[in-house]
């Protein structure tokens, strides 16, 4: 069996490929050379009235029910999500296939099930693009066969290994974090970096990747900590003064600086005020 290519193709894919094949896949075995037999069979379908990308979902919801894609029980499930939703399990079920080939309909079935609708139909842009970075590299470390939808679950919502390696770099060696996980490991986990070890600077860093990644992009906690420290910093600049807050603002403008711990506490007071200022 060839290997799987990786999942790249779009919903229009799927469109013009079902326009070239056969009413059935049963027609298609029969017809087809032997050479090409066992590979993948999709329907062939009225061209004008099938979706195109540019539909709305009411307009797939009606192609994709007068075009008959499955069988009447599986039609009836299809039939249970909206346009949009449809559009998403098309998609994600023609990609699939085209990826593991025989492999996927062995592990799933000739067609999608209640479970597998429901999870390609809750796929937004951002964790279906991750479902199939972690997928192409599955495929490309020899990883042929289908994971479960369970695993499936999980690599929507997982970073590849090579977004946690370019993350490293950029965060350890260059200095110089980009995206949204890895400012926020910088400003809220950084006495975590400066834990990692040497020996071992790999498996903590993902260690300590995966927590950021589930916090930002699943949770929001950098958007909701942001808000938070601007309304306490709102609720501090409207508290007024007391006398002893203006002696020691006149004393740090004139340079005093007392020894001690109070004196480090001034400073450390001063350095506060002048970050929030910025």
């Amino acid at each position: 069996m060839s290997k799987p290519t990786p999942m790249g193709d779009t919903f229009d894919s799927y469109l013009k490929k079902a326009r070239h094949s056969s009413p059935t896949s049963k027609s298609v075995k029969a017809s087809a050379p032997k050479s090409q037999q066992g590979s993948v069979s999709l329907p062939v379908y009225d061209q004008s009235k099938l979706p195109s990308k540019s539909d709305s979902g009411n307009e797939v919801a009606a192609a994709v029910s007068e075009q008959k894609l499955f069988s009447a029980k599986t039609q009836l499930l299809l039939e249970q999500f909206s346009g949009v939703e449809q559009k998403k399990i098309l998609k994600f079920w023609y990609e699939m296939t085209i990826s593991f080939g025989s492999k996927f309909r062995y592990e799933f079935g000739d067609e999608p099930d209640r479970h597998v609708m429901k999870f390609a139909a809750a796929l937004n842009e951002q964790s279906y693009q991750r479902l199939k970075d972690n997928l192409d590299e599955r495929l490309k470390k020899g990883q042929e066969w289908p994971p479960t939808v369970a695993a499936l679950e999980a690599l929507k919502d997982t970073p590849t290994d090579r977004e946690i390696l370019e993350a490293r770099t950029n965060i350890l060696t260059l200095k110089n974090p980009k995206s949204r996980v890895e400012k926020y490991i910088i400003d809220r986990k950084s006495a975590k970096l400066r834990t990692l070890s040497d020996m071992h600077i790999a498996k903590e860093f993902k260690t300590l990747y995966l927590e950021a990644f589930e916090e930002v992009l699943l949770h929001d906690f950098d958007t909701i900590l942001d808000h938070q420290e601007q309304n306490n910093h709102s609720v501090v600049a409207k508290i007024e003064p007391t006398d002893l807050d203006r002696k020691i603002d006149s004393l740090a403008e004139q340079g005093y600086r007392p020894s001690g711990s109070l004196g480090e506490r001034l400073e450390r007071i001063e350095q506060l005020r002048k970050a929030q200022s910025k």
